[in-house]
């Protein structure tokens, strides 16, 4: 279900999104990409060259810091296992939806596993990558959604992304943690989902699983399924054409053909630098000739270490106030380009750095001859 509602009316979210996005920070990079008349001039000739439209923001770190319980146990609506990230890199890639074909997807924003390409599968973001998140590769899970764009057709690199994991099931007890290898496409489409919202109206926003809404800018966030179907030997299914058949949302409990539950994934991603009534878009936007904003979706490959699963899924069963890694421990790798450059400062782009970079100016929605 896809619903767009443009009545002007401050969103009561405020409270909600200050709170994360009062913690977030984003980083950009000067040197890595393909200038924009090379890429005009491959599309002019009738080929292009996938690999090379990536564009890189930041460098990651290697480093890793374990995630533990802290807080009490008091109040289970303040749960949850929460970090931040900020951007990789861009490109024209989707190892979930379009495993093995470069440059076959719209532009995506990636965060998290930096060595993420078409190639990717579930064995190789275990063991490879550097991490552009909290708590470094004690979780080497890799996150993508569509770029935005401005109203000038200018790709805008965000000011936050936070995103925490909880449970609302009626019966905690049978929250399993999460499957290494899962791969998840939440849209409108999966099982259980109450669609994509766009609004400026609380009580409009609050039923969608995906909401678009004005807080001092655009904002997006994205709940992901937290039910996975089961193999004959109750192991979890990973995976399934298209990314989205084998999960499903919980209602209360899971659904029977969905039966194994695990901590719900949220994403809040905040554009601060573009006004949300402006003439903005999402590459899958223009892929669909949709409105603004009503084709939002994610991808999500986990590559959590099994011990760091396990306390996660622990601090979510028990509802722990906070049981994330510690916030910001490797900065000194996550907020800087591969060069050497500052892209991202504490919860907020660097002091005279761009969020639209002048390597992505140029860059389309979707490489040519694709869909």
């Amino acid at each position: 279900m896809l619903t767009m509602h443009r009545t002007r009316k401050r969103s009561v979210l405020t409270a909600c999104v200050s709170t994360c996005l009062a913690a977030a920070t984003f980083l950009f990079l000067p040197d890595l990409w393909v200038s924009e008349q090379s890429a005009r001039a491959s599309s002019a000739h009738g080929t292009v060259n996938h690999s090379q439209y990536r564009y890189v923001v930041t460098r990651g770190t290697a480093e890793s810091s374990m995630p533990a319980p802290h807080g009490g146990k008091e109040n289970l609506d303040h749960h949850g296992f929460r970090f931040f990230c900020v951007p990789s890199h861009f490109s024209y890639n989707d190892p979930v939806v379009y495993p093995g074909q470069e440059g076959a997807a719209h532009l995506h924003l990636f965060f998290g596993n930096t060595d993420v390409d078409a190639h990717s599968t579930s064995e190789s973001i275990a063991t490879s990558g550097r991490t552009t998140c909290d708590g470094g590769i004690t979780n080497r899970s890799a996150y993508w959604v569509p770029a935005l764009f401005n109203e000038q057709g200018e790709v805008v690199l965000p000011t936050v992304i936070n995103l925490y994991y909880k449970s609302w099931v009626t019966d905690r007890r049978q929250i399993k943690p999460i499957p290494a290898g899962l791969q998840i496409l939440t849209n409108d489409k999966v099982k259980g989902s109450s669609g994509v919202v766009v609004s400026t109206v609380d009580e409009e926003l609050w039923r969608a699983t995906i909401r678009v809404f004005d807080h001092d800018g655009v904002t997006i966030e994205i709940k992901f399924p937290d039910c996975v179907a089961v193999n004959k030997d109750g192991s979890p299914v990973l995976t399934s054409p298209g990314g989205s058949k084998h999960v499903a949302y919980s209602s209360g409990r899971c659904p029977l053909s969905h039966p194994y539950l695990i901590p719900q994934l949220t994403q809040t991603i905040h554009w601060s630098d573009v006004p949300f009534d402006s003439d903005w878009y999402l590459s899958s936007d223009m892929m669909k000739k949709a409105p603004k904003g009503t084709t939002a979706h994610a991808d999500y490959m986990a590559g959590w270490t099994e011990k760091s699963a396990q306390i996660m899924a622990d601090c979510v069963k028990e509802g722990y106030r906070e049981c994330g890694p510690g916030l910001q421990k490797h900065a000194a790798d996550q907020f800087f380009s591969p060069d050497g450059q500052r892209v991202y400062d504490f919860f907020k782009i660097a002091e005279g750095v761009t969020s639209t970079p002048d390597a992505l100016k140029g860059w389309p929605h979707m490489l040519p001859g694709h869909h």
